[in-house]
């Protein structure tokens, strides 16, 4: 069962300041992110599956905001593992998880265009997983 907290003005302003669409250029220039079918930095990850499509940007190849915003226009959802390494507000959110659940906590970013009927395949992780839906 998901843990839900209350709303309100401040907690808002706290996730907004996690990770912003504004934030993805300067993220994208500090840090040469690369596409990979298996386990990227980044992948672009057709609907309703789980599969990364390799026709937006060759497989190693590095990730510019071209490629993210062609791959959104392509209704594919954008990934990113491990944005914790990547981006100070998110490592901090991070490590206040890891220090309340006692273990270490991944970030990984999930960028769906609207209107998707199904981002991705339904799945089943091998580790807890700790969701902040926006």
């Amino acid at each position: 069962k998901p843990l839900l907290t209350r709303s309100n003005q401040n907690s808002r302003q706290k996730v907004k300041n996690l990770f912003q669409v504004r934030d993805f250029p300067t993220l994208l220039q500090l840090w040469h992110m690369k596409s990979n079918d298996t386990h990227g930095q980044v992948l672009f990850i057709e609907p309703g599956t789980f599969k990364h499509d390799a026709s937006i940007v060759p497989q190693g190849a590095q990730i510019t905001r071209k490629e993210v915003m062609a791959a959104l226009d392509a209704q594919r959802t954008v990934i990113i593992h491990n944005l914790e390494i990547y981006w100070g507000p998110v490592a901090r959110f991070s490590l206040q998880l890891a220090g309340l659940f006692h273990m270490y906590a991944q970030a990984n970013l999930y960028w769906s265009p609207g209107g998707l009927k199904s981002s991705i395949s339904p799945h089943q992780d091998a580790q807890s997983v700790f969701i902040v839906q926006l």
